[in-house]
This record gives structure tokens, C-alpha cells and sequence, in this order.
């Protein structure tokens, strides 16, 4: 279980590589408590893509904000004992660091994402995020992960209801098994959900 948690926080800073590499069809993987877990094999990745949707009683502001709170995602993103914002380029660009704790004998990884928010005319709110690994220099003993890509999409819906999902491919470097994590891409996006759908209800409760 500890595998599957370590790259809750990981796969969460990645990218859709949707028509930039060969990919498969989405495969449902796991369909539980109102999150939807989809996987496809996409060319020169040992990891699979992953898709997760929710849809959540709340608004794209919050869920926006959420995202912008860097300091304090490592509060639901499990085994990221650090997220910090390393530069704020303006209001829709950032670049943020996080470490994720890996159970032995998997190295520690950490990643510099640079996240860039846009904001549709229909109103929808796309957030995407790219790994940069060279932007500042690597630690020892961990493992910087080279190439993740991925982007979060809040859409409004009727009744006051946000579809949220959240699409990632990551590439972590390093020996990994690439079977183990393939697996651990089903767990951890619905976990991501789970805990994002948590924190909303937490913060919403402190505001009333």
C-alpha cells in the first residue's frame, strides 16, 4: 500500500501528451464512491497515462484557489512531506517544488513544476502543469523526476456541481518497476480525488 501512496503526490504534477505520442483507448480501471478511474499505454512511457473524474458540490474559484494554496497541498497529497512555491512568475504562473517520501528501497523523488492556470470563455478553468527539472539543482539521495506533464480541468455544471479531472504522464526516473506503478496509478488518483473531495468539505465547514 505504502507503493501505491508514494506516487499520489508525484503523478499529480504531470500533463496530457494527447496528440504529441501514439496512444491507446482509455481503459476503465476503477469506478467507486463517484470517482472514475481511467488508464491507457501511451508510446515511450513504461508508465501508463491515467484519467480521474469527480464532480463535487462546490466552484471552480475554490477549487482554483485550492490549487494556488502551494504550501499547503503536502496537507492532501499523501507521503509529500514538502510543497513550496519557488517563484510566482504573475497571477496564472507559478513554479512550485515537491518532495515525496518513498518507502525503502524506492529513492526519494522530488519535481519542480512549472503550474500556468487558464481560464476559458465557456468558464472553464484548465490548470496545467509541466515538470522542469533542471530549474534549480538536484539533492543527493533523491531523484529528480525528468519528464511529467499533465493538467487539471474544473467544469462548471448545473445545480452548482464542478466535473473535475485531473490527467497525468509522468515518466519517474530512476529504477522503479514500471508494472508496480502502473498499478499504483489506479489507487492513487482515486485517493487524489478522495482527499480533494475531503478538503473541500474541511474548508467549506471553516467558511460557514
Amino acid at each position: 500500500m505504502q507503493i501505491k501512496q508514494l506516487f499520489l503526490c508525484l503523478l499529480f504534477c504531470g500533463y496530457s501528451m494527447d496528440g504529441q505520442l501514439f496512444s491507446q483507448a482509455w481503459e476503465l480501471e476503477k469506478d467507486k464512491e463517484g470517482i472514475q478511474v481511467f488508464t491507457r499505454k501511451v508510446e515511450g512511457y513504461a508508465i501508463k497515462e491515467y484519467k480521474a473524474i469527480i464532480t463535487l458540490k462546490t466552484t471552480i474559484t475554490k477549487l482554483t484557489n485550492l490549487l494556488k494554496d502551494h504550501a499547503n497541498l503536502k496537507s492532501w497529497f499523501v507521503k509529500c512531506p514538502i510543497s513550496k512555491r519557488l517563484k510566482k512568475v504573475s497571477d496564472n504562473e507559478y513554479y512550485v517544488y515537491f518532495l515525496n517520501d518513498a518507502p525503502w528501497p524506492v529513492s526519494d523523488r522530488d519535481n519542480i513544476t512549472k503550474m500556468t492556470f487558464e481560464l476559458l470563455d465557456n468558464g472553464t478553468q484548465l490548470v496545467h502543469l509541466k515538470c522542469v527539472p533542471n530549474y534549480i539543482p538536484e539533492k543527493s539521495g533523491i531523484v529528480r523526476l525528468p519528464r511529467m506533464q499533465a493538467k487539471w480541468m474544473f467544469e462548471p455544471k448545473a445545480d452548482g456541481m464542478v466535473k473535475v479531472t485531473q490527467q497525468v504522464l509522468a515518466d519517474l526516473g530512476g529504477k522503479v518497476p514500471g508494472w508496480l506503478v502502473n498499478f499504483a496509478i489506479v489507487e492513487a488518483p482515486f485517493e487524489t480525488l478522495c482527499n480533494l473531495r475531503k478538503e473541500i468539505e474541511v474548508r467549506s465547514q471553516t467558511e460557514n
